[in-house]
C-alpha cells in the first residue's frame, strides 16, 4: 500500500480544479475556540450539507474537522490537494488550531486496539502502514472518523476498492501543510513538537490486546470483510496472526498485536 504513490496527470488536474473551486467558494474557518460549534460556520457555503461534528469528536479538534469535512464534496484522491489550497490560505492562528486538532485526531487513533482492528481488515499493518490507515480515515470525515474510534469493527464499510492503493492517501494528509509553512510565521508553526505528529506519538495508548486471542476473533467483522480481497496481505503474516514473524516483520509490528508479548 505505502509503495503506490502516483496519481495519473489527468486525475492531478482534476484534482487542482476542483480544489480551486472549493477554496474559492469556502473561506477559512476561524481558529477553534474549544466551545464553538465544529460544524461549517453558518453562512458559509456548503454550511447546510456539512456533518456537524460536535457530537462526535472533541471541542479541541473543532478547527481541523471543519476544514477536513468542508473537502469531502470531493473525492478522495482529490480531498488532499484541496486542504493543500485550503491550508495556504489560512492565517497562522488558524493554521495552529487545525494543526493541533489533526495532531490530535491522529494521537485518538493511535492505540492497540485500533492497530489490531486495521490488522484483522487489511492483513499485516506494520507502525508506518497504520500511519497510512489513522489518516485514510481522517480523510474520510468526522463522522466516519468517529465510527472508526468508537467501533473499530467497523472498517468494512469504508468501501476500499481496487488493490487498496487509495490508503496510501493518508500518508499524503501529513504534507497538506507544506505549502503553508513556506508563509511568514508557518516555519515557527512547523518546528514546533506538538504540532508534529511523528514528535507527539510514543507508543500506542490503551490496553494491549489479549495475547491468546488472534485479530480476527476480536475483530471478526473486519476480518470477514477484508480477507481473499486484492488488497489483503495475507503472505505478510502467519494464520490467525499465530506463531512467531520473521525476524524483520516482528521488529515492525509490536507482540501485542500480534497476541504474542512483547520479549517473544
Amino acid at each position: 500500500m505505502r509503495s503506490i504513490r502516483a496519481l495519473t496527470a489527468g486525475a492531478l488536474g482534476t484534482a487542482l480544479c476542483l480544489s480551486l473551486a472549493l477554496a474559492a467558494c469556502t473561506p477559512a474557518g476561524q481558529p477553534g475556540t474549544g466551545s464553538e460549534p465544529s460544524g461549517a460556520a453558518a453562512g458559509q457555503p456548503g454550511a447546510s450539507s456539512a456533518p456537524d461534528t460536535a457530537a462526535h469528536v472533541p471541542a479541541r479538534q473543532a478547527a481541523f474537522w471543519r476544514v477536513m469535512d468542508s473537502v469531502q464534496v470531493l473525492p478522495l484522491a482529490a480531498r488532499v490537494k484541496a486542504l493543500e489550497v485550503r491550508l495556504a490560505t489560512m492565517s497562522t492562528a488558524e493554521l495552529e488550531q487545525y494543526l493541533l486538532g489533526y495532531v490530535d485526531a491522529h494521537r485518538q487513533l493511535y492505540t492497540w486496539r485500533h492497530w489490531g482492528a486495521a490488522s484483522a481488515f487489511f492483513g499485516f499493518v506494520s507502525d508506518d502502514v497504520f500511519f497510512d490507515v489513522r489518516g485514510w480515515v481522517m480523510l474520510h470525515g468526522s463522522q466516519k472518523y468517529a465510527q472508526f474510534l468508537t467501533d473499530p469493527d467497523s472498517l468494512g464499510g469504508f468501501g476500499v476498492t481496487g488493490d487498496g492503493e487509495e490508503v496510501s492517501e493518508g500518508e499524503l494528509l501529513d504534507y497538506a501543510p507544506t505549502a503553508a509553512f513556506r508563509k511568514p510565521g508557518g516555519a515557527a508553526l512547523q518546528e514546533r513538537d506538538d504540532l508534529n505528529v511523528y514528535a507527539s506519538l510514543d507508543k500506542p495508548t490503551g490496553e494491549p490486546l489479549p495475547e491468546d486471542v488472534p485479530v480476527r476473533e476480536l475483530f471478526p467483522k473486519n476480518a470477514a470483510a477484508g480477507e481473499g480481497k486484492p488488497w489483503y496481505l495475507p503472505d505478510e503474516m502467519p494464520e490467525g496472526l499465530e506463531g512467531e514473524l520473521p525476524e524483520e516483520q516482528a521488529s515492525e509490528l509490536p507482540g501485542e498485536v500480534l497476541g504474542e508479548s512483547p520479549e517473544g
